[in-house]
C-alpha cells in the first residue's frame, strides 16, 4: 500500500484538487431557456463561481444561479438588480433603483419592463433579480426577492460568447 501511495501520490493529489475546485470554487453550467436573452441563450455554457455563495459577495449586474423556492431543486439564472434595503420601482417601462433610473447597457434600447408590483424594498440578506428577456422571464416581479442563502453561484463568463 505504501508503494502504491508513493507511486501515485501526485496523481491522487491532482484528482483531489480538481474535485475540490469543481465542488467549491468553479463549475461549468448549461443555460436552460431564453429568460436571459440577449445576454445568454438556450444551451449556452457558462463558467460559474461557487465560492461567491459562501462569501455572499454580490453586486449590481451580477448574473447569479439560485433556487427561487425553498421546496424545489430547480435552478434559475437572473441578473441582480437590487441589493439589501434598495427600493426598486418599475414605472412607464423603466426600472429605478433608489429613485435613479437603471442604466441597462446590456439590453436593447427598446426593451421595456412591466410589473404588477410597482414598488418593492429589498429585505436584508436578499437580492432583487430580473431576467434580461423581460417579456419572457419569471423573476422577482413574480416570486419576490431571493434570500442570499438560496444563491448557488455567480457567473464568471459565457464560454459560448468567447467563440461567437
Amino acid at each position: 500500500m505504501k508503494k502504491f501511495l508513493k507511486e501515485y501520490y501526485s496523481s491522487i493529489l491532482i484528482i483531489v484538487m480538481i474535485l475540490v475546485v469543481k465542488l467549491f470554487v468553479v463549475d461549468i453550467v448549461k443555460v436552460d431557456g431564453m429568460s436571459m436573452y440577449p445576454t445568454l441563450t438556450d444551451k449556452d455554457r457558462i463558467v460559474v463561481d461557487k465560492y461567491s455563495a459562501m462569501t455572499k459577495d454580490y453586486n449590481y449586474g451580477d448574473i447569479i444561479i439560485f433556487h427561487p423556492y425553498t421546496d424545489n431543486n430547480v435552478l434559475y439564472i437572473k441578473r441582480v438588480i437590487g441589493l439589501p434595503n434598495d427600493k426598486i420601482t418599475i414605472n412607464d417601462g423603466k426600472v429605478f433603483v433608489n429613485n435613479k433610473e437603471l442604466s441597462e447597457k446590456y439590453l436593447p434600447s427598446d426593451i421595456q419592463t412591466y410589473s404588477d408590483i410597482t414598488s418593492f424594498t429589498v429585505p436584508n440578506n436578499e437580492v432583487f433579480v430580473l431576467g434580461d428577456n423581460r417579456n419572457n422571464s419569471s423573476d422577482s416581479r413574480y416570486f419576490g426577492s431571493i434570500p442570499l442563502n438560496r444563491i448557488k453561484a455567480k457567473m464568471l463568463c459565457d464560454i459560448n460568447n468567447i467563440f461567437r
